[in-house]
Parts: C-alpha cells; sequence; structure tokens
C-alpha cells in the first residue's frame, strides 16, 4: 500500500452522506461498468442517480479503490463542473440527463453545425443550460465544443487546487446535464497529493492508455501535469466528435516509442490553427 493510498485512506468520512437503504430505489438497468465497479441506474427521493457498487466476489483492491473514489468525491465537495456525490451506501452520483459526452457526440455527429450562424447556441458558460436537456436531433456547433472543452478546464482546474489527480479524464467520463452544461465524473482511479506533487503508482491495473502522458506510461507516474496531457487529448475527442484516440493501434512497447519519437494526434477537422 503506497503513501499516496494511505493519504486517501486516512481521510475522514462524512457520515452526514450516508443513506438508509430505505431512501433509494435501484433499477436492475445497468448504465456502465468498469474496472473499478457496475453503475445501475436508481432513485433517490424520486430524482434519477447513477448507483456506483462492485461486483459480487471482487478481489480487496477494487473494492478498496471504490472507497478511495468516495473519499475523494467527498473531500473535493461541490464544483458546478464536477459530478455531485449524493449519498453513500454504496454510491450515489447525480445522472447525467443526456448521459456521457462520448455518447452524445457519436450519436448525434450528423446533427453537428460547424456554421455558427446557421444555427443558435446559448454560449453563456453558466449554470442557465441545466434545465434545457438535448434531444436525439438537437443540433451542436463548435460553440458547444469550446464551451465543453472550457467548462472541463474549469473542473480540472478546481482538482489541482485541491490537490486531486484525476487519472482518467476522458470524454466517456464527462456528463452531459444538458447542451450547454457538462460535469466532470469517475473519479476511480484519482488521488490527492500531500507533500508531493507527484503520484507513483505501485501495481499495474488496467490504464487508459490513449489519454496517458509518457511518463505515465513509462514510469507509472501521475501529476497535475499528465491530467492536462489527459485532457489534450479530451478536446481532441471532443472536436473529432468522439473519434478514437489512435485509431487502428494497440498499447505495446512501440506504441510509447511512437510517443517518444513526437507521433501526435492529427489536428481534428473542426479545429482551428491556432
Amino acid at each position: 500500500m503506497g503513501p499516496s493510498h494511505c493519504v486517501v485512506w486516512d481521510m475522514a468520512y462524512n457520515k452526514d452522506y450516508e443513506l438508509e437503504l430505505t431512501q433509494f430505489e435501484i433499477s436492475e438497468l445497468e448504465l456502465g461498468s468498469g474496472s473499478h465497479g457496475v453503475v445501475y441506474e436508481g432513485t433517490l427521493g424520486g430524482l434519477p442517480v447513477a448507483v456506483k457498487s462492485v461486483r459480487n466476489g471482487v478481489e480487496k483492491q477494487v473494492l478498496l479503490a471504490l472507497l478511495d473514489e468516495l473519499k475523494i468525491m467527498i473531500y473535493l465537495g461541490k464544483h458546478d463542473h464536477i459530478v455531485d456525490l449524493k449519498g453513500a451506501c454504496t454510491q450515489f452520483l447525480e445522472q447525467g440527463d443526456d448521459g456521457s459526452l462520448e455518447a452524445f457526440l457519436r450519436k448525434n455527429r450528423g446533427n453537428f453545425c460547424p456554421d455558427v450562424s446557421g444555427c443558435y447556441v446559448n454560449v453563456d458558460s453558466g449554470r442557465t443550460g441545466r434545465a434545457t436537456t438535448t434531444s436525439n436531433d438537437q443540433e451542436f456547433t463548435t460553440q458547444n465544443l469550446l464551451q465543453w472543452s472550457t467548462q472541463i478546464a474549469k473542473g480540472m482546474c478546481y482538482l489541482e487546487a485541491n490537490k486531486v489527480i484525476h487519472g482518467d479524464l476522458a470524454v466517456r467520463n464527462v456528463l452531459m446535464k444538458s447542451i450547454s452544461y457538462i460535469k466532470i465524473t469517475d473519479f476511480g482511479l484519482s488521488r490527492q497529493l500531500t507533500n508531493t506533487d507527484t503520484y507513483v503508482k505501485s501495481h499495474k491495473a488496467m490504464l487508459p492508455w490513449r489519454h496517458m502522458a509518457i511518463e505515465a506510461m513509462r514510469e507509472f507516474r501521475f501529476t497535475s501535469k499528465s491530467d492536462v496531457w489527459s485532457y489534450g487529448v479530451t478536446v481532441w475527442e471532443i472536436f473529432t466528435l468522439g473519434s478514437t484516440p489512435y485509431p487502428g493501434m494497440n498499447w505495446t512497447p512501440e506504441f510509447l516509442q511512437f510517443l517518444e519519437d513526437s507521433m501526435r494526434l492529427y489536428k481534428p477537422k473542426h479545429a482551428s490553427d491556432a
């Protein structure tokens, strides 16, 4: 158990988040799954929530990772562009009205309108867009792409200010509350830093290599700067309307060497030269 894990483990658990079993309902509808657990659709106080738990029979390491994620979210508190923790019995998070940004981009590529003059969009990056949800035929524009990129940057700045590394930033881990309002989610790989700016991973779990910085792949060393690399890949995903980074490639030592030899993602079609 590394020192960074101990920092998270020693963080205080706020019992105000604890829920009784009678306060919520969980459906059998699975919203998603990952290396640390499974997410089901549920309701809390009549409102839709995402319920994150672990599968039966998982290793102790997986359960500890979920507990770490819970404590990180309690520590972070509330921010406009970080998903809210609603309660804890397993985990209850607010549910995105339109799912992940990745799903929206891939499903609605045909509705992208690069010419803003031919579309209408509210570019206010504040909270005014919360009540307006998207539909399957919702047009979106370059200004929306910029808006989402800006809001993700604000959320990541908040993490850095609180000395938290996300470790898994990607469009699949961004929830859409509305066409003009997104939140960062999935803190399963996150860590809080204290007297150091670097977290060194002590075991080789499944890692999101397409979004990882060179030093993270080579030395399992994670910092806020490696989150910046992941942010760059995430913006690339946004401006390619949900394309897969490094298409056709697999994780190999050669892939890392390609990056070290200055291989980079191509400029997205919908991005400017600036």
